[in-house]
């Protein structure tokens, strides 16, 4: 098995569907078959690409490994002619290419030795010798395999997809809970924030002695677990990522509110992400939301979330090679960029568009010395994008003290998008 020269067998995006100047996510190589030269009496030599998904196990007796196919595996490369009959197989190379269907989940590494992996391998169905006491002789299959990594490229967290605003509210008791956020995608070493406020519309006076805000990572192994429990149903395994608490100790009186803003650190080590489409295993994320009441019943709020395990730095690059995807930056049309390419002057783009954000703040908890930045206000990072500098005041008062991006579109009817890095949050209006 060998994959092009100079690169892996994985060619294109996985997750991500082929665009204009974007090829359909593939495996791509060739097998290369070596025999004598009066070569070898074979019936076929195939391809094929397996995802197989292991699950923990108690012991090592029972069999926890599902394998199934990906694509249009196994794909024949050579064949006598369409018989059953042997023919003579020659030194070759066969090249190959096996489609990466868009919903396949990225290959994971959990505890246990569980996880999803993929294996390519090709075989060759020869004649065997005919043996000593046995007159008739059974194919012999020769294989080889290779292990092959495949990330998801529509799991990263800058998308503009999943950084939109969400509101969302509750209410129990004469009491509403409000949580606002701008992300709902993570990646290691992101900051979870959310805005949470508590409404009192009692009669009663109302105490709130706090608030949590947790990340739990739920992972569901569905068949075939020994482990699993009496009653025969899947293994759950439940984690807090990370969470954090704020006492407050506030009286509400009717009308009365209180808001506070949540934040909780993803470890940057954070390996696993979001698996929705595999056969046997699940992984999900949610946030949970609570308003601890010293009277009454706790307010508690579910949020879904989706967690990758791009790196912030690696997604930047990623997204600028990959281009406009319609359904992730809510961009339609194959001639909008949504993000600018090397050297492209944000300046020239400023002027062209018909409207400007009027003032952005932004807050966090960061303990970075805010000052010029040192990539200096007009040159390019790696990336060919322009930053912000220092610390300015606006027109309502308010200080842009933390680092933003602006990513200006080519088409001046498109929208201006504002994203954050690092560990900050933003509100713009």
């Amino acid at each position: 098995l060998r994959p092009p020269p100079n690169v892996d067998f994985v060619d294109g995006y996985p997750g991500i569907p082929a665009g204009p100047n974007r090829p359909t996510a593939m495996v791509k190589g060739a097998v290369e078959v070596r025999v004598p030269p009066q070569g070898v009496k074979a019936k076929w030599v195939r391809i094929e690409l397996n995802k197989i998904e292991s699950l923990p196990r108690a012991s090592p007796s029972p069999s926890n490994t599902f394998a199934d196919f990906v694509g249009e595996s196994p794909v024949t490369l050579w064949s006598n002619s369409g018989s059953d009959d042997y023919g003579i197989l020659h030194s070759a190379d066969f090249p190959f290419e096996i489609r990466i269907p868009e919903n396949l989940p990225p290959s994971m590494q959990l505890e246990g030795k569980a996880g999803i992996r993929y294996e390519l391998v090709a075989r060759v169905c020869v004649k065997a010798k005919r043996g000593l006491f046995f007159r008739s002789r059974k194919p012999q299959i020769e294989a080889e395999r290779t292990l092959i990594m495949i990330d998801k490229h529509d799991l990263h967290s800058i998308w503009p997809i999943y950084n939109q605003p969400d509101r969302r509210q509750m209410n129990q008791d004469g009491v509403e809970l409000t949580v606002e956020r701008t992300q709902t995608c993570y990646g290691p070493g992101a900051r979870v924030a959310v805005q949470a406020t508590v409404k009192s519309d009692s009669l009663h006076t109302v105490i709130l002695r706090g608030f949590e805000l947790t990340l739990k990572e739920t992972i569901v192994f569905k068949a075939g677990n020994p482990t699993r429990s009496k009653k025969g149903g899947p293994q759950t395994k439940s984690t807090a990522i990370c969470e954090t608490k704020l006492p407050v100790n506030a009286t509400l009186y009717g009308g009365g509110q209180h808001s506070a803003e949540l934040s909780c650190l993803i470890a940057p080590r954070h390996t696993t992400a979001s698996v929705q489409s595999a056969r046997y295993i699940d992984i999900t994320y949610t946030l949970l939301v609570k308003a601890l009441m010293g009277t009454g019943t706790h307010l508690i709020m579910t949020l879904p979330v989706m967690v990758t395990n791009w790196e912030p730095h690696i997604s930047l690059e990623a997204l600028r090679r990959i281009g406009n995807v319609p359904h992730l930056t809510l961009v339609s049309g194959s001639t909008a960029t949504p993000f600018p390419r090397p050297g492209l002057d944000a300046s020239s783009h400023a002027a062209t568009v018909p409207h400007a954000v009027s003032s952005s703040r932004i807050q966090g908890a960061d303990s970075r010395t805010v000052g010029a930045h040192p990539y200096g206000i007009e040159k390019p990072d790696e990336f060919g994008m322009r930053r912000g500098g220092s610390a300015t005041s606006q027109a309502d008062g308010s200080t842009t003290g933390k680092e933003v991006l602006l990513y200006f579109f080519e088409n001046p009817n498109d929208r201006l998008c504002l994203l954050r890095t690092g560990c900050c949050s933003y509100s713009s209006r």
